[in-house]
């Protein structure tokens, strides 16, 4: 749902929008957002957004160490 939240609030009685972030580490502050979801009528055609297919890799990694040192 990321790319349907804003990063600015709506505008406050001054006209101001604030950043839609923590303000100390500035992460997103997606975590207390209330939505309300409906379901869309029904449609002929695509859902939204659409993205182009990713390549596979070429090749795998053969010998994987991410982590290794976690499991001593």
């Amino acid at each position: 749902m990321n790319h349907l939240i804003h990063e600015l609030l709506p505008p406050k009685g001054d006209g101001m929008r604030w950043s839609n972030s923590d303000p100390i580490t500035g992460q997103a502050a997606w975590f207390d957002l209330k939505v309300n979801i409906e379901k869309a009528p029904n449609q002929s055609g695509p859902t939204e957004p659409q993205f182009p297919k990713q390549k596979r890799a070429k090749t795998s990694p053969t010998n994987v160490e991410y982590g290794k040192e976690w499991t001593k």
